[in-house]
């Protein structure tokens, strides 16, 4: 089984590795320094991604990440992606 800072190490060049990923960040109570550590905690990861098109129309990402993770009994992936907003003002 991995240390936690290996899983951490490994989330993060899986998101190196991908240039549509713009940031991971984690989320749930293995964020959180108030909640004791337990064998329970999982990685509850969130990708930013400048699209996702890619993502939903071709799924063999998720086998790469799959067989980097092989611990794991699921994966939760969630697709975050920012709207530009434009604001315009008339005076």
């Amino acid at each position: 089984m991995r240390s936690e800072k290996e899983m951490l190490d490994l989330i993060i060049a899986v998101a190196n590795n991908d240039i549509r990923i713009r940031a991971v960040y984690l989320e749930g109570s293995r964020a959180n320094p108030n909640v004791s550590k337990n064998i329970f905690q999982d990685n509850d990861i969130v990708f930013v991604v400048t699209e996702t098109r890619s993502f939903r129309e071709n799924k063999d990402w998720i086998n790469s990440i799959k067989d980097k993770f092989k611990s794991l009994l699921s994966i939760f992936i969630k697709f975050t992606f920012f709207w530009r907003l434009w604001y315009s003002t008339s005076l």
